[in-house]
């Protein structure tokens, strides 16, 4: 019998997360041993979140692991902190809407795309949101508003640690008729969207569709596949896509359709 590891059933279930993963690790960390600003404001957070109303997490993002989270997640949620304490965060897709999980993730890979072409002094003020759905231990669908903001960066300006805080806002959003997991962040907020026609005059319809799908974590051969195109096909559009977006890769052409809001 073959054994399948949880990362090859990410890469069919959810190629973002991939994405997202293969972005962090990328970063070239400074080396930190023990922070003690870190341990102290770990301490503070545990203190503070006895009987909050909202869970409270804290990512490395190094290791990709969650390294705090609050204890009130067994009385809102049903799960015990175990479940997920010093567990890589794709153990969290169990507790994702699973019709919100693709997008989410495709939302924060996004987001993270963006946020590394930023200054270390822009990084360190950056945060943002996430709306989407989970599931409680007894199988409840709750809305959530999460907001993440950067909790510690390295000398290098690289992000380290990510906090998350979550709230349960299904009195707001459950009248909906239909429900999009969507993500805010304040940059790009302010640049207003990119029209259809200046869109197509940029890239082609085709070339947008193939950066989308790039920027999902797909790689040549699925898109050649997805798309019933050859290979050669795909990898043509490819250098046609990083020579009009001026990049020097694919990661840089999907940088700037991101900052464009061209995706």
């Amino acid at each position: 019998m073959n054994h399948v590891s949880p990362l090859e059933n990410l890469r069919v279930a959810c190629p973002s997360y991939l994405s997202l993963r293969k972005l962090w690790g990328s970063q070239k960390y400074d080396y930190l041993s023990v922070d003690p600003l870190l341990e102290l404001d770990l301490n503070s957070l545990k203190a503070g979140n006895i009987n909050s109303p909202c869970i409270t997490w804290v990512i490395d993002i190094r290791s990709k692991s969650f390294v705090y989270l609050s204890k009130n997640i067994k009385e809102l949620l049903g799960y015990e902190v175990s479940e997920f304490l010093n567990r890589e965060i794709h153990c969290f897709n169990k507790v994702i809407h699973p019709e919100d999980s693709l997008v989410i993730w495709k939302n924060i890979l996004n987001v993270w795309m963006y946020l590394v072409c930023l200054s270390h002094e822009q990084r360190i003020k950056f945060k943002y949101a996430n709306t989407y759905r989970i599931l409680t231990a007894d199988g409840q669908v709750l809305y959530v508003w999460e907001q993440n903001s950067v909790f510690q960066t390295d000398r290098s300006g690289n992000v380290t640690h990510l906090m998350g805080v979550c709230s349960d806002v299904t009195l707001l959003l459950n009248k909906r008729s239909k429900f999009i997991p969507e993500s805010y962040y304040n940059p790009l907020d302010a640049i207003p969207p990119v029209s259809k026609s200046e869109r197509e005059r940029l890239l082609s319809t085709r070339e947008l569709q193939i950066i989308s799908l790039l920027a999902d974590g797909l790689n040549s051969k699925e898109i050649s596949e997805k798309l019933s195109i050859s290979f050669h096909t795909v990898n043509t559009h490819r250098q046609k896509i990083i020579l009009k977006t001026n990049s020097k890769s694919t990661a840089g052409a999907i940088r700037y359709t991101i900052e464009k809001r061209l995706i």
